[in-house]
């Protein structure tokens, strides 16, 4: 099957490097979702290998779905993946997300209880917006925490943006000091671009959860009206 052949490509790929360099909170949850290397796992075996951490997967054949109703489903711990696995020639590389991005990268950390926290709340704050601009500027602090952020650990790159750890090419770069690296800044992450292919230039080295959290609730504060409470 053809989707086995480009998971298997893209899973060797990326094992190795990744667990070499990921955030600690990664592994708990990649031992217990327990992949094969050679065989794309089913929404049912996930839900399964999910329903201990309390959470189900809401299935995309394509991630056509929106942002509000993204981080709808993340308050209702239903975690939006898309079905579509990447082809041979993109192992190294999708231009959007596909099944490894969402399976590999995003998965195993909702295994971990601080960081679910995190995503859970600063998905509540996205969904207090009442305009835009707000919209804007808090999924760009979800898109450099959770998709691209990264930890500094005795002065080496450690990974939890699951971009970082669903691509070769971005991680290789990122490793190799090849994007700028940021403290964590909310008013600097405002003024960040996201680009729709998927490549990031600037990147932001993270606080621990408690800071982040921290972090977050100012922004609540920030974002949100009287009326949000």
């Amino acid at each position: 099957m053809e989707e086995n052949i480009a998971w298997e490509v893209t899973y060797n790929n990326n094992e190795a490097c990744v667990l070499k360099n990921v955030h600690d909170c990664y592994y708990a949850g990649f031992k217990k979702l327990d992949y094969k290397k050679n065989e794309k796992p089913s929404v049912d075996y996930i839900n399964e290998k999910l329903a201990v951490a309390g959470w189900t997967l809401k299935t995309f054949k394509r991630m056509t779905i929106t942002s509000s109703n993204w981080f709808s489903s993340i308050v209702n711990y239903q975690f939006p993946v898309t079905t579509i696995m990447r082809s041979l020639n993109s192992s190294t590389f999708a231009e959007e997300p596909d099944c490894f991005h969402d399976y590999f990268g995003h998965l195993p950390f909702l295994f971990d209880q601080s960081y679910v926290d995190l995503l859970i709340k600063l998905s509540n704050v996205y969904l207090l917006c009442e305009d835009d601009e707000s919209r804007e500027l808090v999924y760009k602090v979800y898109y450099y925490i959770f998709e691209f952020g990264v930890y500094l650990q005795e002065g080496k790159v450690k990974l939890l943006g699951s971009g970082f750890l669903s691509s070769f090419e971005q991680r290789e770069r990122v490793l190799n000091g090849d994007i700028n690296i940021k403290k964590f800044n909310v008013e600097q992450i405002s003024l960040e671009s996201i680009h729709k292919d998927g490549v990031v230039n600037t990147v932001f080295v993270l606080p621990p959860f408690d800071e982040l959290d921290a972090e977050v609730e100012k922004l609540k504060l920030s974002v949100c009206t009287v009326s949000c409470y």
